[in-house]
């Protein structure tokens, strides 16, 4: 009988399994040196399973979480210009809209009192006009002192700023001063950027407050990457590096490497797709990959995510190693962990191309391995 490896090397499987794997003659075939051969039977048996790798051959990194955000000079909230009623909602979400353009309006009494006031502050301004323009005259004549002239000029200054400031609190509520003629009963909500809608907060008969946010509208044409990367990289990536985005033709470039690390010792990068954004969405979750030859320290090997239940220890303290298969059989090939990302383990090695690793049945294929080792064969 073959001899089986004792703790610590393996936590012992069934006895029937092992011999089914290692047993000679017509249960296995011949074996190749440094490789382990398995019949379908026995890959069935323990439950083996494998996976292709992505990533790392082709000089990329393999792909890590990422989340798709709008620039922040490309997003606008537009907010309530004045207390009042929602009598009126003239877009809808993911509808595109022009700047200038009318979203909704309100009705305010509020902007009854606004209308008054700059009304009052017109009329005064223009009396107080009238009196600087008769004084002067006057003075110039002789007729009063410079003391009275230099208090009307104040009063008419005074009187005009503050039917300026009047004129602006009315367009910043949506609408032009008009010194004469029938108040508006209510203000537009006006569009700052042309964009698309990406929220409603308002339904029509909604009461809101003064600067309450009604619409959030964004410009999609360029767009951000927030890519979590593990702290072990966080000196590596510089700025400028190629990205690519699994699984989409949107591509861009590094623009920020972020200096502090997030609550699960993650280093954020940023990250501008300008190719290919219309297939990307504000808040999409996505995996991105990183032109590996942009790193400020090359690593020596390309990358790999692999499942951490890929990774095998094959002897106490040992260096990790994953099982790779190939047309001959299973070989374990030694890894260095480099990094954590997302549901999965970076690592470096010298795999192949395309590696086919065994990420189920690790531990069955690890005994069998150690088993043919202490046989010697």
């Amino acid at each position: 009988m073959i001899p089986v490896p004792s703790a610590p090397f393996f936590r012992p499987v069934a006895t029937g399994l092992l011999l089914l794997v290692l047993g000679s003659g017509a249960a296995c075939a011949a074996p190749l040196p440094g490789v382990l051969t398995l019949t379908p039977a026995q890959r069935q048996a323990m439950g083996i399973e494998s996976q292709l790798l992505q990533g790392g051959g082709d000089g990329y990194s393999p792909g890590m979480p990422a989340r798709v955000t709008i620039p922040t000079g490309r997003l606008r909230v537009v907010a309530a210009p004045v207390a009042g009623l929602v009598e009126r909602i003239a877009v809808a979400p993911g509808e595109t809209v022009k700047r200038g353009q009318v979203l909704g309006r309100l009705a305010s009494p509020q902007l009854l009192e606004m209308q008054r006031d700059y009304q009052v502050a017109s009329s005064q301004s223009g009396l107080a006009a009238q009196a600087l323009q008769r004084d002067e005259t006057l003075y110039r004549e002789g007729i009063i002192a410079a003391a009275r002239i230099e208090a009307t000029r104040a009063a008419a200054r005074q009187a005009r700023i503050t039917a300026g400031q009047r004129a602006a609190v009315l367009r910043l509520s949506g609408l032009e001063p008009v010194a004469d003629g029938a108040p508006a009963v209510s203000a537009a909500v006006i569009s700052p950027i042309a964009g698309v809608v990406l929220e409603q907060n308002v339904a029509v008969g909604q009461r809101v407050d003064m600067a309450a946010p009604l619409f959030r509208i964004g410009q999609l044409a360029s767009l951000w990457l927030e890519i979590q990367v593990p702290a072990t990289f966080a000196s590596q990536w510089r700025e400028g590096a190629a990205v690519r985005i699994s699984g989409s033709r949107a591509t861009g470039r590094l623009i920020a490497v972020g200096q502090q690390l997030g609550e699960g010792q993650t280093l954020t990068l940023r990250a501008q797709i300008t190719e290919g954004t219309e297939h990307l969405r504000p808040g999409q979750a996505v995996e991105a990959r990183i032109d590996l030859g942009d790193m400020r320290d090359e690593p020596a090997a390309p990358l790999w995510k692999v499942p951490a239940a890929a990774l095998v220890r094959l002897a106490d303290a040992g260096e990790p190693h994953v099982f790779v298969e190939s047309e001959r059989g299973m070989v374990p090939v030694p890894v260095s962990i480099r990094g954590q990302t997302g549901d999965g383990v970076l690592v470096s090695g010298t795999l192949p191309a395309r590696p086919q690793v065994v990420i189920r049945g690790v531990a069955a294929l690890k005994a069998a391995w150690l088993a043919r080792t202490a046989s010697g064969k």
